[in-house]
């Protein structure tokens, strides 16, 4: 949730008072939630909020794949890489258990901290750097969300 209005504080949550989707990140004024009916917002949700069920659904789906340890690469997609490798005359000695995993970037799990560092440490090697106008760079913003 965010509120993007200077003169905002929790005594005066009102209509002007702008939310986020805790899935889509789409903005909501609270007035126009509770014009169209879809919300009726009394105060801030002390929890996520969510703008509608498939948001909610979303964030469910993604945060059970999150909890969820690493996953298999089907028997099929590694077929097809040893094919794509074969193609292109590469070493057929990858490994044949490739697995994924879907991680929080918000994580505090020490484990979970080592391999999105991992991951941005191989977008550094193998892009070339992405950075915003204001100079920030946008790799660590991707990987850790």
């Amino acid at each position: 949730m965010l509120n993007r209005s200077q003169d905002f504080s929790a005594a005066n949550f009102d209509d002007r008072t702008v939310i986020l989707c805790d899935q889509c990140e789409k903005e909501y004024h609270v007035g126009c939630l509770r014009e169209s009916g879809l919300c009726d917002l009394k105060e801030l949700p002390k929890d996520k909020w969510f703008c509608c069920n498939e948001c909610h659904k979303i964030y469910v789906a993604l945060q059970n794949f999150a909890s969820s340890g690493p996953e298999a690469i089907p028997a099929s997609v590694l077929a097809a890489l040893a094919t794509k490798h074969a193609e292109r005359g590469l070493s057929d000695s990858y490994r044949n258990d490739i697995r994924w995993r879907i991680l929080n970037g918000k994580s505090r799990y020490p484990e979970h901290l080592l391999l999105l560092s991992r991951a941005a440490a191989i977008f550094r090697e193998r892009f070339d750097p992405i950075v915003a106008k204001t100079g920030r760079d946008l790799i660590p913003v991707m990987v850790y969300g």
